[in-house]
């Protein structure tokens, strides 16, 4: 994958991490395989904490660089 583009039929894996998430869910399986565009369509409908995980974990390698890169983006808007 090329940072910064990513398709609605990119296939999204749930860690063990992802799948532990508390809260709102969909009850994702470690190792359970959606992809972008279903992982989207569970955040937006029903809060899925795991797939925002998941995806946070697809998007930038960790949730703790995915928070660095949201945090930086954000510091960036605010000097536009």
């Amino acid at each position: 994958m090329i940072i910064g583009e990513i398709n609605l039929s990119d296939n999204v894996t749930c860690s063990k991490a992802a799948a532990s998430m508390g809260g709102s869910q969909i009850w994702l399986e470690e190792n359970e395989t959606l992809t972008v565009e279903e992982m989207l369509k569970a955040i937006c409908l029903n809060s899925a904490n795991d797939c925002v995980y998941a995806m946070a974990e697809h998007l930038a390698g960790s949730e703790e660089e995915f928070v660095t890169r949201m945090n930086n983006k954000a510091k960036s808007l605010r000097n536009v």
